[in-house]
């Protein structure tokens, strides 16, 4: 990783760019906003979903609301029920996509990732984080140099 990449704008700058993709994934534009100071909150509401990557960092991890993934499900399979197996696949495509679309700002920031499988997950390591409003909710990023 680049000396000069801190994570902290970086994290930012992720969230801007997830904040033009959500127009194109759920039709829904987004905005960036501040994030709170402290440990990223998990509600009840919302998935948990990692994206494991090698390189300069060991993971992206996103909060996203359920209402979210779910839109994005019907989005993506319109036919069928979106019950909560389809609405967690669906939030590990989310992020997936929203991860993907971020690498290049990624790379010129001096980061240095090779994204690997999704999963949902239950707790959110610490790290620079930035979130993302929508009509749907917030979705939160959070970035880790090491993830156990």
């Amino acid at each position: 990783m680049s000396p000069v990449a801190d994570l902290g704008r970086v994290a930012c700058g992720l969230a801007t760019t997830a904040a033009t993709t959500l127009r194109a994934t759920l039709g829904a534009p987004g905005h960036f906003e501040a994030s709170p100071p402290g440990p990223v909150r998990v509600r009840a509401s919302h998935l948990v979903v990692l994206v494991p990557t090698r390189g300069d960092l060991t993971g992206v991890t996103w909060v996203l609301p359920v209402a979210a993934a779910a839109a994005f499900a019907r989005r993506m399979a319109p036919s069928l029920v979106a019950d909560p197996a389809l609405i967690a696949a669906s939030a590990c495509e989310l992020a997936n996509i929203l991860t993907g679309r971020a690498s290049a700002m990624l790379e010129l920031c001096g980061v240095h990732v090779e994204l690997t499988s999704p999963r949902v997950v239950q707790l959110v390591a610490a790290g620079p984080s930035a979130c993302v409003g929508c009509d749907l909710g917030t979705l939160t990023v959070s970035l880790h140099e090491d993830v156990a």
